[in-house]
């Protein structure tokens, strides 16, 4: 029944004696291939069918094998030529069911297998057909149960299916059935990279330094680790390579950036981009690159309200108007030193709803200042910067403000290799405040040192740990000190580690004096945990959102609430705070970034705000 439906189907296409204007298999090549075999007989026709298809005469190939089935519809041979037939035609699915007729009628043909065998080859290109391949695969070990290709195609298809533990046994099969057998071995190490199992990764493919593939999960390996020299030790002698495959330029940009040799890794990220016009990670790591190598502008308005209770009075007391604009345009010079340019503006208001009501201070503030920032060896970086703040009344209120001005420098000393990274700075800022002995509002310095020291453990969902220790000298009357200690965590757990994170915040503060001008306090406490949904961050839209929790504890406070004072011997808070961010990137050239945030304790106070900011690198 196949043979006549086959038969049928193929000689309404052609007949066995063709078109006479078509060119076919000349008689005399026909008399010379078929020489020896009888006439009308199977075996003839097939003999034919297998000269005209060697030749790409396949419509006539066809006819001779259909009519080698009309002679003997049990002829193995005719299926498999007929399935080879089909593999030039790139009509896989007609090719395995004539190999697989083939192998009904001969178990174990040799030619039916090997033919089955590409079938499966091309199947295993696409995910969507590589099942069908590992099928095949298995069909074909039965016949030939220790031969190292079929062990090590169907192991590598497991591997490829996330089938690992399956992928890992059949690869041992193929390495136990032939020891020497090194794309079993890389593909045994690829394996365990994948399963994040690095030692007997690296054990499997340090052996293949002419492998690509194998050079490339080391670099990996040493990357998630980060051992950054060692990735680019491994990578660098593949350069030479004239054909290097999919992906490498991407792979060895990322590398170079994490090192900071910033004009390198944008060569070869424009390579990569050029490569995969649609790899966003590539575009993403390149606009990182183009902070340090091009000029770039960077523009930010911010809006805060804020509404707070006396807890005395039992009732809400004041507002607090807070708006901010920055723009920062940055330049390099040299490849290890680059200056910025900032400006700011802005102005902060402190309203009292409480009677009487009306404007404690309106103050309207500008200011500017320049930046250099120089690269040193050894992952070192020395920031240094001086910047000027001029404020001013912008209407009378109940705390009279008179224009002032105030210079403001700063240094940043930080050191950043691998794992570890170490962050140490002084400088000059101000904030405006009231002072109640005066009866006026000021603009009040205060001179921060600050020095903190993180650890990031890459094996361990990419947890990091920072504490941080601060020592704050208040320019006022009583030269206060502020003292702050903070131990920050944030970890992405199993099994969403690319779209979860958890924080966790300790702090502790304290000054060495109250006083009635600004919140003080002995001793305060503060615990706060968090957890964060977020998209892939190699995306040219990101979106991250989070709620926070905290706890705090504060004894021996002195809090000043619009025109009130409150003070308290012990006081304990809970916070909540959620907070949304969405960034956008265009290519290389442009980041929007718009974020929102609202906050409430148990004061009660409460306050919102959002934020819109523009990078362009030119």
């Amino acid at each position: 029944m196949f043979a006549t439906l086959g038969c049928t189907l193929l000689l309404s296409i052609s007949s066995i004696y063709g078109d006479e204007e078509r060119v076919g298999c000349r008689p005399e090549e026909i008399f010379s291939f078929t020489q020896g075999y009888p006439v009308e007989d199977a075996l003839f026709f097939v003999k034919l069918g297998s000269y005209c298809r060697e030749k790409d005469k396949l419509e006539e190939a066809e006819s001779y094998l259909c009519k080698a089935l009309e002679q003997d519809p049990d002829f193995s041979q005719a299926y498999t030529e007929l399935g080879l037939l089909c593999l030039q035609r790139e009509e896989f699915l007609r090719a395995k069911e004539y190999f697989y007729r083939s192998l009904q009628i001969a178990p174990c043909d040799p030619g039916a297998m090997e033919g089955l065998e590409k079938v499966a080859l091309e199947w295993e290109k696409e995910k969507c057909t590589q099942r069908c391949a590992l099928e095949i695969y298995h069909d074909l070990l039965c016949c030939d149960p220790d031969n190292p290709n079929l062990l090590f195609r169907i192991g590598r298809l497991y591997a490829w299916l996330d089938d690992r533990k399956c992928g890992e046994y059949y690869l041992l099969l193929a390495l136990k059935s032939d020891p020497d057998f090194s794309d079993a071995e890389i593909q045994l190490g690829l394996l365990y990279f994948w399963e994040k199992r690095w030692d007997e990764a690296e054990i499997m493919l340090c052996k293949f330094p002419e492998s690509q593939a194998a050079q490339e999960a080391r670099a990996k390996i040493f990357l998630s680790n980060r051992c950054y020299r060692e990735a680019l030790e491994v990578l660098t002698p593949l350069l030479c390579k004239e054909e290097k495959e999919f992906g490498f330029n991407t792979l060895y940009a990322h590398t170079l950036m994490l090192l900071r040799r910033y004009y390198d890794s944008e060569r070869f990220h424009r390579l990569a981009v050029c490569e995969d016009p649609c790899n966003e990670k590539s575009w993403n790591h390149l606009f990182y690159v183009k902070k340090y190598t091009h000029p770039t502008l960077y523009l930010d308005a911010n809006y805060i309200e804020a509404k707070e209770d006396d807890p005395d009075l039992d009732a809400p007391v004041v507002r607090d108007y807070y708006q901010y604009n920055k723009a920062i345009f940055t330049f390099p010079t040299h490849y290890c030193l680059q200056w910025s340019v900032t400006g700011i503006g802005g102005t902060q208001r402190e309203k009292d709803i409480f009677p009487p009501t009306g404007t404690n201070y309106y103050v309207a503030y500008a200011g500017g200042g320049i930046q250099a920032k120089l690269f040193l060896p050894a992952d070192w970086a020395f920031k240094v910067f001086a910047a000027g703040k001029e404020a001013w009344p912008a209407r009378n209120g109940f705390f009279p403000f008179g224009a002032t001005a105030r210079f403001e420098p700063g240094a940043i000393l930080s050191f950043t290799p691998e794992k570890i990274g170490f962050f140490a700075a002084a400088y000059r800022e101000s904030f405006i405040t009231k002072n109640f002995a005066h009866i006026t509002s000021e603009l009040l310095s205060r001179t921060p040192l600050v020095a903190n020291f993180e650890y990031r453990f890459s094996d361990l969902y990419q947890l990091a740990v920072r504490g941080d220790a601060e020592l704050i000298f208040y320019q006022d009357s009583i030269g206060n000190r502020q003292k702050n200690q903070a131990v920050w965590a944030k970890i992405e757990p199993p099994p969403f580690p690319d779209y979860v994170f958890l924080k966790y915040f300790f702090e502790h503060k304290g000054f060495d004096q109250v006083t009635t001008n600004y919140y003080s306090f002995k001793n305060q406490w503060r615990h706060t945990a968090g957890i964060g949904l977020h998209t892939k961050t190699d995306r040219a839209t990101y979106v991250e959102i989070l709620y926070e929790k905290g706890w705090e504890l504060t004894r021996n406070l002195v809090q000043p609430i619009g025109s009130f004072i409150s003070t308290a011997a012990k006081r304990f808070l809970h916070r909540d705070r959620v907070a949304l961010l969405l960034t956008h990137r265009v290519h290389d050239c442009l980041r929007v970034e718009l974020s929102g945030h609202y906050f409430r304790s148990t004061l009660p106070y409460r306050d919102w705000g959002g934020k819109a900011s523009l990078l362009m690198e030119f």
